[in-house]
């Protein structure tokens, strides 16, 4: 790796997420005009340039995992889980899918469901968790 390699590993990612990073322009303003290039800049100033991007630009490689379209699969999950619908000690995923697709109202498997679908389903399947819990006593 080069001296330089977790600079451009921070541009690259912040690049990558649609943000145009001129180079010149970065050391420039975080020097206040001083300095223009990496190399001008001392071990402690490339420590903090690099400390600002990421408290800048924070790192969330996953951003679809806080969505409220999985928080609400997260929830019909949960639910089936909560009826038994587990194995080996996690959620049965194919016996989830494989009701959606047969009693749920879109028929198909969980993760095709956009956020308007979900919202229908999630209420579906509150009903049949009510439902099952009075079965239960």
């Amino acid at each position: 790796m080069s001296k330089y390699g977790a600079f451009f590993a921070i541009t690259k990612r912040i690049e990558s997420s649609g943000v145009r990073i001129d180079r010149e322009d970065l050391i420039l303003g975080f020097t206040g005009g001083n300095k223009s290039s990496l190399s001008e800049l001392s071990a402690t100033e490339y420590r903090e340039l690099l400390l600002n991007l990421n408290r800048t630009y924070p790192t969330n490689k996953h951003p679809w995992k806080e969505s409220k379209e999985n928080r609400m699969r997260r929830k019909v999950i949960a639910l089936f889980a909560r009826m038994d619908y587990v194995k080996n000690g996690k959620a049965d995923m194919k016996r989830i899918n494989q009701w959606c697709c047969t009693s749920g109202m879109y028929h198909k498997v969980l993760n095709q469901h956009n956020a308007f679908e979900l919202t229908q389903l999630v209420s579906q399947v509150e009903k049949v968790f009510r439902s099952w819990m009075k079965a239960q006593t």
